[in-house]
């Protein structure tokens, strides 16, 4: 859900199946969007695992006068490029584009289906691509960073820490602005030491040894930020195999929550996983009272599959930073090129105090009053609204 939207003009959404999909019914839930089929040529590209949306605003405000077209591509399905990819949908509907119309295409992770995606899209004279993902990113820089149509980037991680662009301020006069799901290691360990864990000394980082994309953007830049920049803090690295979760994981959690001298001294800290999060019950289960920490804060959620806190950038605010740098491009006020690296300078900051250890350390009031998201003591929503940047 959106929570800050109070109310979206009619639009009409198309899709080649008749299975809706789970896009099409949040697209339905939070925007009131119906999903019907989209025009002849879209049809050539194959329907089978594939999920293809046109949407056409309805609402005849001419102050604009030109309809834009928007393809929105995507690499699997998601629940975070649902939720990105319906943000995106509101925050463009309150602007004042007087006509629009999006296709949403997951080409499954097959190359040669995004690159006919591509292709309609410049005969059809598209304004914009979305690029969806981590792995679209990627294939997009390689592929398409100097195509004819404009791209921004969604839901996706660090650029320069993938390797894809040299620098925050460095667009090497490419067509593709980027934003980032990642905020910089130095504001997540400040957030996390100087704001509730002032006695840290350890930080037990929880990772997917088959997640490149999250050990490049997430463990090695906090890695080496602790063992250059805050010695003070043990940086110990617990390498997830999804085949031996007992020697790989849960020995490890037992042992640090046994050996643990003093609450507050040493905290695991999950980096964005969907297979990760599929196990928080377990995590939580094995990591005794040593408080379970996430980067990403989708992973504070209702009830029990959840961790204590996540300090990051959540899908919804990405959305936003994406959905306005694309109006950007399309009303001529900039180029990608121009656009810096769209990074969140103050983080998202989420709390189930369901899963608060049973131990003497409070949440502070500072940080009760910043955090966007906040369940209770039995896991009920008390606070859902994500903050929105200026």
């Amino acid at each position: 859900m959106i929570p800050w939207v109070t109310s979206f003009p009619a639009v009409q959404a198309l899709q080649t199946q008749s299975n809706l999909g789970s896009l099409c019914v949040e697209l339905k839930s939070t925007l009131n969007i119906q999903c019907t089929p989209p025009g002849s040529d879209w049809r050539k590209l194959p329907a089978s695992n594939v999920t293809l949306i046109t949407t056409q605003h309805k609402e005849a405000n001419l102050k604009s006068g030109k309809v834009r077209k928007i393809l929105i591509l995507s690499p699997k399905i998601s629940a975070a490029y649902n939720t990105s990819s319906t943000t995106l949908v509101g925050e463009l509907t309150q602007r004042d584009i007087a006509e629009y119309q999006l296709v949403f295409f997951n080409y499954m992770g097959n190359t040669k289906n995004a690159e006919d995606a591509i292709k309609l899209a410049e005969n059809n004279a598209f304004d914009l691509i979305i690029s969806m993902g981590s792995p679209t990113t990627k294939l997009l820089s390689k592929k398409y960073r100097y195509g004819s149509i404009p791209v921004v980037t969604a839901c996706s991680k660090d650029p320069v820490s993938m390797g894809l662009i040299t620098s925050e301020r460095e667009n090497q006069s490419t067509n593709i602005a980027y934003t980032s799901l990642n905020i910089s290691v130095a504001t997540q360990v400040s957030y996390i030491q100087e704001k509730y864990f002032t006695q840290l000394k350890r930080i037990a980082v929880i990772y997917d040894k088959n997640n490149q994309s999250s050990i490049i953007t997430q463990v090695t830049p906090l890695k080496n930020h602790l063992n250059n920049n805050v010695k003070s803090i043990q940086f110990y690295p617990i390498e997830v195999d999804f085949n031996h979760l007992k020697t790989s994981l849960y020995s490890k959690l037992e042992k640090i929550a046994h050996n643990t001298e003093k609450m507050g001294d040493s905290v695991f800290l999950i980096t964005g996983s969907t297979e990760l999060f599929n196990i928080i019950k377990d995590i939580n289960r094995f990591a005794g009272q040593v408080p379970v920490l996430s980067v990403t804060p989708s992973h504070v959620s209702r009830g029990e599959d959840s961790v204590f806190m996540a300090i990051g950038v959540s899908f919804e605010t990405n959305a936003r930073l994406a959905a306005d740098y694309a109006y950007r491009i399309l009303n001529n006020k900039t180029k990608p090129s121009a656009l810096k690296i769209g990074i969140v300078s103050t983080p998202d900051i989420s709390i189930s105090f369901m899963h608060k250890p049973v131990s003497t350390l409070k949440v502070p009031l500072s940080l009760f009053e910043d955090a966007g998201v906040i369940y209770d003591y039995q896991g009920n929503p008390a606070r859902l609204h994500y903050k929105k940047e200026n």
